[in-house]
């Protein structure tokens, strides 16, 4: 299926050029998929307006938070404005080998599974938001490779707590041959002395 004609969102007075061919491009992508194709002209018209209009709410918010001027004019605005639409076109393409951070066609079904329906809020989405399954899973397994043993000396006995639990470190304060200076740190509470 081609994508949307040009000239139904030029008559359109809020798009500019930028936004009009932002819209095209997001067409473009998504004429990949069965759920965009069964649409009518009219739903998919609606479909890509909300998906542009999320990405330009953004957009706002990102220009405001950073104190930048609103205006279509402004190169940093639409500087900001395509950093916000790309991920998320590069996201959509089934046709995008670039894009091996995860397995993209499971990347993709989630996406769009999701957010075929509601896609109001889709700029906001982070990878965590549409491919939970995934995200979750590394998570996991970060989490058990940062276990860390600490290993500590019974030679010391912490004043607060009264436990032997206590790593110590050397310091030198001044230079390498004048003396050491010790500090001990309780592990069970976070008391920390010089020694």
């Amino acid at each position: 299926m081609i994508p949307l004609d040009y000239k139904l969102f030029y008559l359109d007075s809020q798009y500019n050029n930028d936004r009009r061919n932002m819209l095209l491009k997001i067409s473009e992508k998504l004429t990949q998929y069965d759920f965009f194709n069964n649409m009518n002209y009219i739903n998919q018209s609606k479909y890509l307006k909300k998906f542009e209009l999320s990405c330009y709410k953004k957009l706002i918010n990102k220009c405001r938070i950073h104190n930048i001027k609103v205006n279509d004019n402004n190169h940093m605005f639409k500087l900001y404005y395509i950093d916000i639409c790309y991920p998320l076109l590069i996201s959509i393409d089934k046709n995008n080998n670039d894009f091996d951070l995860i397995e993209n066609k499971k990347f993709i079904d989630s996406f769009i599974n999701k957010y075929s329906k509601s896609v109001d809020t889709i700029a906001n989405l982070t990878i965590k938001d549409y491919c939970e399954d995934y995200y979750n899973n590394i998570q996991d397994k970060l989490n058990n490779k940062i276990t860390l043993e600490v290993k500590y000396s019974t030679i010391y006995r912490c004043y607060r707590c009264k436990q032997y639990k206590c790593t110590y470190t050397n310091r030198y304060n001044r230079s390498f041959d004048e003396c050491v200076n010790l500090t001990i740190k309780c592990i069970n509470c976070g008391y920390s002395w010089n020694g």
